[in-house]
């Protein structure tokens, strides 16, 4: 087998095995933080754990649609490390990209948020035919 088959094989199979992709059985959502730079009142929040469930840092993996409660680590500026928790009713075919923000730059009042949702195009592709 050439190289080029057996990557794509590989990825094909942890496509499948992670419900995305041809292997998906319904819509999924993904919860991921938003790739933004840090500023004075606003970092992205990382997604530590989803359901109780711990997430490799910076991993989007899918979820089921339904309510989620989600663990975030916050890094601000120059400061130590705050985690926070949110509750996110996770649609299917979205992605939802998580942020924190404080009410003022000398605050340490950090919470995360659903900084911006997207539509997952292949999920609406595959579940969504039409739209």
């Amino acid at each position: 087998m050439k190289k080029i088959e057996f990557g794509i094989l590989i990825l094909s199979t942890a496509l499948a095995a992670c419900g995305t992709g041809p292997g998906a059985k319904a819509p999924y959502a993904i919860i991921e933080a938003q790739p933004i730079a840090a500023t004075d009142t606003t970092v992205p929040a990382y997604v530590m754990a989803i359901d109780g469930q711990e997430r490799a840092l910076r991993s989007d993996g899918p979820v089921s649609t339904g309510p989620h409660t989600v663990d975030v680590s916050i890094q601000p500026p120059g400061g130590n490390t705050v985690r926070s928790a949110l509750t996110i009713d996770a649609k299917g075919c979205k992605r939802y990209l998580l942020a924190a923000k404080r009410s003022s730059p000398t605050s340490n009042d950090w919470s995360a948020f659903v900084a911006d949702t997207r539509t997952i195009d292949e999920c609406v592709t595959m579940f969504q035919p039409g739209k």
